[in-house]
């Protein structure tokens, strides 16, 4: 869900020097003001590549503190460069490129373009694929494989390999895209990209290249949605964008749920006999006939594939592992427990695999009876033991939420993870001893049989291991008071990592290893479009920016987490509301005698104008940018994760309580600005035609603008300006009347005042983050 953002004007008591420099509306687009990550990729333990200034890709040595080769020199590149992509095997990565030319984007994560092979040895380009001789096909994906010089790509949603740069080229899948338009293979289809894996990914290479795992998805052609393209003036005739979408609060003609995504997982490889063979995957029974999604593929070995499924409604996690040199044979399959008020992760942990361990290690909700609490915690899962003993707490009694594991250590057992600590609000990188084997009483007689842990809840909280006493913690960016905020980037078996401090100052990267540091980068983070803009107004008008975080939070527990279930459109709207009563009666930093706005893009929108609708003195103004007006125009993945079916008991009423159409007579007398790009693939210009024509028909006066051509993001440079300059105008003409210029004090950035409000609201309960190293022997 996209951020809200309340807005409300300074105290005249509280007067800023006005010797510094305001931050102008142009500096919203200035480059010097827009974060620069440094994302490094390591090749061994001790060494990495990059991108330099000189957008030269070096090598970079850890252990002796230098650039120890350049791979491709900027001048060396071929012409046309657009975009590079590495080969991951060591004995091609400095020798062969692959880079692409007319790089046209999809929708969030996908693109097309077209592709070529350069061999820097020998100076030459291929094409790829290599009866592409005019070089006019447009790949809509490409990968390498992980060893030799082996390549999978995606064309007109059909599936190729092609191994070496004069290799043979086959065709792995033979849909018909005249038949069957709506059929991906190797890739995902819109709702898959957007909102269950979140990536253009849905193909996955064996360790050894041998096997290549892919996804066929299907979408029923009944459920589409289209928009106009206009292109420019000389187009007389309009193109139309068609997709399949299907949409939760939608009942078919028997009143049943739309028919969502239909998925299948295969395997393909080289036989014996060098002919290509197919395999299939099956789902957990529980969901063979029902509608379900595939969350992720990793390979643990050359021949183990482990995949997660979920439900449609995302309330239960299968995990499962396939020998593939069985003709996809499951193993073993764990079934967790049932988010009967709530919603599982979607994308899910990754799992991770030690070398000689059993089992995996992911990150799962415990319950703490102590603390009649649940937190996200690092668990061990050992699917070759008795169902009841199969998860090991390896965090047990601590009050944070992990987000993910940046590093590991086989040599050493030793998992980094990232996570927010509520003590003591911040975000942490931590390392976790993991030896937990004599914490279970095995059971070598049990039956793995796939079908064995069907009915049994693998996280069932009250039969819980916990890892043994002598397990350790490490925090590695704790007692840091520069920084709250940390990322992690390690190398194999974590000899080497960058720290990365991420907020609230200057981000630093800082590579660490054994008992030496060296800075490598700084990037000075003001952030996107909408961050520098909110800086603007502070700067330059002394309007405070602040974000209140309610029910419905992260990093905080699943108990807060899950108060929003089947309650969008209410609890959320609430908090925003109490909120402001409350920043306005205490704090002494903004003028309680006139209204708040509120500002907020995508669900966002969706809240802001709900606020709006309601009937409190605190707001007066709202701005809606590519909002959701019912979570019932939505697609299915997103929308039944937090509001279930609509068809199930109080569905149709939890779908309701969203839709802010049916408020629209509430807005009278009420400053409403709301915009949408007319072709925003995400949340449809629909959202926003049936709401400004409800509006409309209750003799509602607001603002709205249509950007034509534009997406969800609205990224055109000079719409984008006309869109935050027009918002700019709304706030201070409208909402706030203030004088052009400014008024008489300023603030050099928002940054203070944010953190005054939303830390005297909250008396710093807010997480923030950190990077713990965790020991379990």
């Amino acid at each position: 869900m996209s951020g809200i953002t309340v807005l409300t004007l300074l105290t005249m008591g509280l007067l800023v020097s006005n010797t510094k420099s305001i931050f102008e509306f142009n500096d919203i687009y200035d480059p010097t003001f827009r974060p620069k990550s440094f994302n490094p990729t390591w090749i061994s333990e001790e060494e990495f590549y990059y991108t330099n200034k000189s957008n030269d890709i070096v090598l970079f040595n850890a252990k002796n503190r230098n650039v120890s080769e350049v791979i491709l020199a900027n001048k060396t590149r071929p012409e046309g460069v657009e975009f590079l992509l590495m080969a991951p095997d060591p004995l091609y990565y400095k020798t062969h490129f692959v880079y692409g030319k007319d790089y046209k984007k999809n929708w969030r994560h996908s693109y097309s373009a077209i592709y070529y092979i350069f061999d820097k040895n020998g100076n030459k380009t291929y094409h790829l694929p290599k009866n592409d001789t005019e070089g006019n096909m447009r790949l809509d994906f490409v990968t390498w494989a992980p060893k030799e010089e082996r390549w999978s790509y995606v064309y007109r949603n059909n599936l190729y390999y092609q191994a070496g740069v004069d290799g043979t080229v086959r065709q792995i899948t033979h849909t018909d895209n005249v038949k069957e338009p709506f059929k991906y293979n190797g890739i995902p289809n819109w709702l898959y990209e957007e909102d269950v894996l979140s990536s253009r990914v849905a193909q996955y290479w064996s360790p050894d290249a041998k096997y290549l795992c892919y996804a066929t998805i299907v979408d029923d052609p009944n459920y589409t949605q289209q928009w106009p393209i206009f292109k420019n003036h000389s187009y007389v005739y309009e193109d139309w964008v068609k997709i399949t979408y299907p949409k939760a609060g939608f009942k078919d003609h028997a009143g049943k749920v739309v028919s969502t995504s239909n998925v299948t997982l295969h395997v393909f490889f080289e036989d014996p006999n060098a002919k290509g063979k197919i395999i299939t995957l099956k789902p957990p029974k529980n969901l063979i006939g029902e509608y379900h999604y595939y969350l992720q593929v990793v390979w643990k070995t050359e021949t183990e594939v482990f995949v997660t499924w979920t439900n449609r409604k995302q309330s239960i996690q299968y995990d499962v592992i396939y020998d593939v040199a069985k003709e996809g044979e499951p193993k073993w399959e764990v079934q967790f427990e049932e988010q009967t008020k709530g919603w599982i992760e979607v994308p899910p942990a990754r799992p991770v695999f030690l070398d000689g361990k059993p089992g995996y290690f992911t990150i799962q909700p415990i319950y703490n009876s102590e603390k009649k609490q649940t937190w996200r915690h690092i668990v061990h899962v050992d699917p070759t033991i008795a169902p009841g003993d199969q998860i090991t707490d390896m965090m047990p009694g601590k009050q944070m939420t992990v987000d993910s594991v940046v590093g590991i250590d086989n040599k050493n057992d030793i998992l980094s993870t990232n996570h927010a600590d509520n003590n003591n609000n911040h975000n942490a990188n931590n390392n976790t001893n993991n030896n937990h084997n004599n914490n279970h009483n095995n059971n070598n007689n049990t039956n793995n049989n796939h079908n064995n842990n069907n009915n049994h809840n693998a996280n069932d909280n009250t039969k819980n291991n916990q890892r043994p006493a002598t397990a350790s913690d490490v925090c590695l960016t704790c007692n840091n008071n520069d920084c709250k905020y940390f990322g992690a980037n390690f190398g194999p078996n974590a000899r080497h990592y960058f720290r990365n401090c991420l907020g609230p100052d200057v981000p630093k990267y800082t590579l660490v290893g054994s008992n030496t540091t060296q800075e490598v980068s700084k990037r000075f983070e003001m952030g996107s479009r909408t961050k520098n803009w909110l800086q603007h107004l502070a700067s330059k008008y002394r309007i405070a920016v602040a974000s209140i975080d309610g029910r419905g939070t992260l990093g905080q527990g699943e108990e807060l987490k899950f108060k929003i279930y089947k309650k969008l459109g209410v609890v959320e709207v609430e908090d925003q509301i109490k909120g402001v009563s409350h920043m306005m009666k205490e704090s002494e930093f903004v003028d309680d005698k006139k209204p708040a706005a509120i500002f907020g893009w995508s669900y966002g929108g969706h809240t802001a104008a709900h606020v709006l609708a309601q009937n409190n003195t605190h707001f007066n103004c709202a701005i809606s940018i590519a909002a959701v007006t019912s979570k019932g125009f939505y697609d299915t993945a997103y929308s039944e994760r937090y509001l279930g079916l609509v068809t199930e008991e109080n569905g149709t009423m939890a779908y309701e309580n969203t839709n802010v159409v049916k408020k629209a007579k509430q807005f009278k007398g009420k400053n409403f600005f709301i915009a949408h790009g007319l072709a925003d693939d995400n949340v449809h210009y629909t959202n926003f035609a049936q709401f400004i024509k409800e509006l409309e028909m209750n003799d509602v006066d607001f603002t709205q603008i249509t950007y034509p051509d534009q997406d969800h993001s609205i990224t055109d440079e000079h719409l984008s300006r006309h869109l935050y300059r027009s918002m700019t105008k709304f706030l201070v003409d409208d909402c706030f009347q203030l004088p052009s210029s400014g008024g008489m004090a300023t603030l050099h950035f928002s940054t203070i005042m944010t953190s005054l409000i939303t830390h005297y609201l909250y008396n710093l309960s807010m997480p923030m983050n950190a990077v713990y190293v965790t020991s379990s022997e």
